[in-house]
């Protein structure tokens, strides 16, 4: 933790050493300065979303002013159980909600680098502070090193190619363990 404090800009050493060590006990205190500073940086992607049921997009939903939400990564959640790389990234663009509805996510633009987050463990209400594990050994499988998005996770349809160029992975629990 000390390494990477000291390798950063003077901005983003700010934002480390008041929201990276929030925490000594949880291992996720990584991840909100880690954002903070994609942010900062301009990294990231605008995702618009619509409601559907049978392919279909809602009359009403037509109707309504669609404002593009702002993210720095993609966070699949293997918590679900689901460790198969393609089927969790689809699963993310198209979200099964209820009663028969989907919510399809597009980019509005194809990212030029693409952040996804593969989360073993999930955060429960604020209140409790409690976070739920996965279940051993759910690590994430069959991830590609070169992956071609699929032209309907745009609006305008764009071919996208990305490549695996690096790998963060915790091993521990989340009281503990090291990246």
């Amino acid at each position: 933790r000390g390494w990477i404090g000291a390798s950063l800009s003077d901005g983003a050493a700010r934002v480390w050493k008041t929201e990276g060590n929030s925490s000594n006990t949880k291992q996720i205190d990584v991840l909100a300065p880690l954002h903070r500073m994609l942010e900062e940086a301009d990294v990231g992607f605008e995702l618009i979303s619509t409601m559907k049921v049978g392919g279909y997009e809602l009359e009403e939903e037509k109707a309504k002013e669609r404002k593009p939400e702002k993210h720095s990564s993609i966070q699949l959640q293997l918590s679900t159980g689901e460790l198969n790389f393609e089927r969790l990234l689809t699963s993310f663009f198209i979200n099964n909600v209820e009663d028969g509805r989907e919510k399809h996510s597009q980019f509005i633009k194809a990212p030029d680098d693409l952040i996804i987050e593969a989360q073993r463990f999930f955060q429960v209400p604020i209140e409790t502070g409690e976070f739920i594990p996965a279940k051993e050994g759910s690590d994430l499988k069959n991830v590609p090193t070169r992956y071609p998005l699929p032209s309907e996770y745009t609006v305008n349809n764009e071919n996208s190619d990305y490549e695996l160029t690096g790998c963060i992975i915790h091993s521990g629990t989340l009281g503990g363990g090291h990246y």
